[in-house]
């Protein structure tokens, strides 16, 4: 079947959401695999040792009977 991918960018800073990116994605029915997706980000705020940006990413996986939440 197919999967829903949701990722989520929180700024640490204010908790604000700063981006969200959707894909879908084929899985087979498996204890585990690996599946990736991938977006463009145009204008991100890059991590540089004079301006140490982070993300906080919070990945949501759904499908059929499937529903999961990684932070």
């Amino acid at each position: 079947g197919e999967v829903d991918v949701t990722a989520r960018l929180i700024n640490p800073a204010d908790g604000r959401e700063e981006r969200v990116f959707t894909a879908r994605a084929a899985v087979v029915a498996a204890e585990a695999q690996t599946i990736t997706v991938g977006w463009p980000w145009a204008n991100a705020r890059l991590w540089d040792l004079g301006r140490p940006e982070l993300y906080e990413l919070r990945l949501q996986v759904e499908g059929a009977g499937l529903s999961d939440e990684f932070p």
